[in-house]
């Protein structure tokens, strides 16, 4: 991994952006790192709490589906459930 500004970037990631993505754009490798830094550190405790709520989802889904396994269950009674959660 490298490590710029706090992030840890796989190195093949890091070489498409800097040897790729940024050619031709006049944005300088060092302000795009510090800036995409800055973006991802503002948005990683909603982001958090996103990856939270969505693995709280999951496990309703998975539990459900265990519970009603093999059963007939509608469209409507899926869908139903779904609005619930």
């Amino acid at each position: 991994m490298i490590n710029k500004y706090n992030l840890q970037i796989d190195p093949s990631l890091f070489s498409f952006v800097n040897d790729e993505a940024l050619v031709g754009t006049n944005i300088n490798q060092e302000y795009f790192w510090e800036g995409f830094s800055s973006i991802v550190n503002q948005f990683q405790p909603i982001n958090k709490l996103l990856l939270d709520k969505r693995h709280q989802i999951q496990s309703q889904l998975n539990n459900w589906n265990k519970k009603n396994k093999g059963k007939e269950i509608s469209i409507q009674e899926q869908k139903e459930y779904l609005q619930e959660i």
